[in-house]
């Protein structure tokens, strides 16, 4: 997750339908207004980083979503890799885009579109001190899909700029914790972390990669629920996703937390850099 549903192409070429162009010939409006599918990857070292696990969430968002992407993941990353290439990307966010449109009431292929986007990667200093962030109340109309929902990302996103914040914590109908605007959200009780239920919020791969690290490291990791009314009592929290990573969150609203300086968020900090290098060295 990142600021990836901002659909501007940086770069000198995209892709699209298996053909590439140049980003001048590149417009918004090519993207589907009525069903897109999407994935963000970043690239690290001219890596695509967890390309394996981006590509298993990207075909279960086309599943979710009814539709089917008509590109295997053996196409999907051959041009995935043409694209590093040709763009000579060494560190940033490429998004994938496969656009559907309604033909006799079915979700029918419209074209798919492979582009660098402009990334927005915390500061050191936001790792050291940790972000401010705000509540919002709404939900994704499909959270457990990675599918355009342009209104309501920017309905967000005019609240953190208005709040000169660095991301939004939703909360649903019902009051509980669910998801960043753009990321996931982990909460640490004494010696648990704690983050909402998976059918509640997009099954991102760096949560997935943090569950895991939570039980190789013998740290207990459960998803529940978790009510608003309660955030005064955690004892930090943080955000994860593809451009933050493992980021600490200071300020929730008015509420102060020390998640910097949080013993269990400095070690899951560490272990996913740790798992960043290896995958790296392996790639």
């Amino acid at each position: 997750m990142g600021s990836d549903i901002m659909d501007k192409c940086i770069g000198s070429v995209y892709l699209e339908d298996g053909n590439f162009k140049k980003i001048d010939l590149f417009k918004e409006a090519a993207l589907s207004d009525v069903c897109a599918v999407y994935e963000v990857i970043r690239v690290v070292d001219g890596i695509p980083l967890f390309l394996g696990d981006h590509l298993k969430r990207f075909e279960n968002s086309a599943l979710i979503s009814n539709v089917k992407l008509w590109l295997s993941s053996e196409e999907i990353e051959k041009y995935l890799y043409e694209l590093i290439s040709k763009n000579s990307l060494k560190s940033g966010n490429v998004k994938l885009v496969f656009n559907f449109i309604v033909v006799d009431g079915k979700f029918t292929p419209k074209n798919y579109m492979f582009f660098v986007i402009p990334h927005l990667y915390p500061s050191e200093s936001d790792y050291i001190n940790g972000v401010e962030t705000i509540v919002y109340h709404g939900e994704r109309k499909n959270p457990n899909a990675k599918v355009q929902d342009l209104g309501f990302r920017q309905e967000v996103e005019i609240e953190i700029k208005k709040a000169k914040a660095f991301e939004a914590i939703l909360i649903d109908r019902r009051g509980f914790i669910t998801e960043g605007s753009k990321s996931n959200i982990f909460m640490v009780k004494g010696d648990r972390v704690i983050t909402a239920p998976l059918d509640a919020v997009l099954p991102g791969t760096t949560r997935s990669n943090i569950m895991q690290i939570c039980r190789d490291c013998k740290i207990i990791v459960s998803e529940e629920e978790v009510h608003e009314n309660y955030i005064e009592d955690l004892d930090g929290l943080f955000i994860c996703g593809t451009s933050p990573k493992v980021l600490p969150i200071s300020k929730i609203d008015s509420f102060l937390f020390s998640s910097a300086t949080n013993e269990l968020i400095i070690k899951i900090m560490k272990c996913y850099d740790n798992n960043v290098r290896s995958y790296l060295e392996k790639s």
